[in-house]
């Protein structure tokens, strides 16, 4: 009864429920939905990536594949067909540094530098093919890497049962494409009905049905997590969280904020200080281990 109570109030699109939960109880919500989790690692996992969604994206890729190893820290990178095609030495320094390239599609729909005028959920199914598909020849031609992964471009709302069947279809093992608050998983992984992993993507404990990525963080409507250090106290929250309850946690953020940005800095002396805790895999990896499980 309590579960299903949990799941009704995370799926709701009511903006009285929404706002209630983030005015009263938005971390109480957060623990106790999350640590609902059955997790089948019996360790803190955390899935970090990175979405390349603009040209001020990729220009930050060089600094932060140095930033990362640095910290001997692996990590997946959601790459637009659009920018590898245009950037291709940028690109091939996340392969050469032995990240994943996770596919995002090939014009990410609802950018404005490379698609303002589509939505991805609004498309055909054979609009959706060819984004998806366009992006993998891309990367494989390009990269020479062939992605077994998936990011819907806006995920969450934007997301559609419409990919998975294409994601079968070309052999891919995961998507990444929907919010953990969502799930019925409690937003540990769960396998769509097509035989394809879904990686739900974690929320803010202070904003529970709102993505923990960047843009909410520092830049929607001025940024939520912008004062007094919230954003990396957040962060740490919810990297403390994930360790003392044993949970999977999905966090993705724009290259651009964390390398450019005043308010990120120190992000990464944070995640370190859990390595010995956390475990932190692609999504390639976590598959591939609960796969064999």
């Amino acid at each position: 009864m309590q579960d299903n109570l949990y799941k009704w109030i995370g799926k709701s699109e009511n903006f009285f429920v929404q706002a209630l939960v983030t005015l009263f109880i938005p971390t109480f919500f957060f623990h106790r939905f999350y640590q609902k989790q059955i997790n089948l690692f019996k360790k803190a996992i955390l899935l970090l990536s990175f979405d390349i969604d603009f040209k001020e994206d990729v220009k930050a890729i060089p600094k932060l594949i140095e930033e990362l190893s640095q910290y001997d820290i692996k990590a997946g990178f959601a790459c637009v067909g659009h920018w590898v095609k245009k950037f291709p030495s940028s690109h091939k320094l996340i392969v050469e540094a032995s990240h994943e390239i996770i596919n995002h599609s090939n014009t990410h729909p609802n950018n404005e530098q490379t698609n303002p005028n589509q939505f991805f959920n609004q498309l055909l199914i054979s609009e959706i093919k060819k984004e998806i598909k366009e992006a993998d020849k891309i990367i494989k031609d390009y990269l020479e890497t062939s992605p077994s992964g998936f990011r819907t471009p806006h995920f969450g709302h934007l997301n559609t049962n419409k990919i998975y069947p294409v994601l079968k279809e070309l052999g891919y093992r995961y998507s990444s494409s929907t919010l953990a608050i969502r799930s019925d998983s409690f937003g540990a992984p769960f396998i769509h009905p097509e035989g394809i992993w879904e990686l739900p993507v974690t929320t803010c404990p202070y904003h529970p049905h709102s993505v923990f990525d960047t843009w909410h963080s520092l830049r929607e409507k001025g940024g939520w997590h912008k004062k007094r250090d919230s954003f990396l106290k957040t962060f740490d929250k919810i990297l403390n969280f994930a360790v003392e309850k044993r949970i999977f946690i999905n966090i993705y953020f724009d290259p651009k904020d964390m390398v450019e940005n005043r308010y990120s800095k120190g992000w990464l002396n944070i995640l370190a200080q859990y390595k010995n805790d956390l475990m932190i895999l692609t999504g390639a990896k976590i598959v591939e281990k609960l796969n064999s499980i």
